[in-house]
């Protein structure tokens, strides 16, 4: 899946010169941001209750992803 780049790019300042850091992807901003919606609202429970969670955090990230594009 393509996560459509970086959501916090930017450079930093070390003793050695400048460098350039991606940050994270687009896609894991928006999957933690739905994430935290999920859970808000009581998220799934029970042994699968973390995978489900993160599996529709995701989906709702490639969701967003795919409206971005048009």
């Amino acid at each position: 899946m393509k996560d459509d780049g970086p959501a916090f790019p930017g450079w930093f300042q070390e003793d050695e010169g400048i460098h350039y850091h991606h940050g994270m992807s687009r896609r894991d901003w928006f999957a933690g941001m739905a994430l935290t919606g999920i859970l808000s609202r009581g998220g799934a429970k029970g042994e699968d209750g973390a995978e489900i969670n993160a599996m529709d955090a995701f989906a709702s990230a490639d969701a967003m992803l795919k409206e971005a594009a048009k």
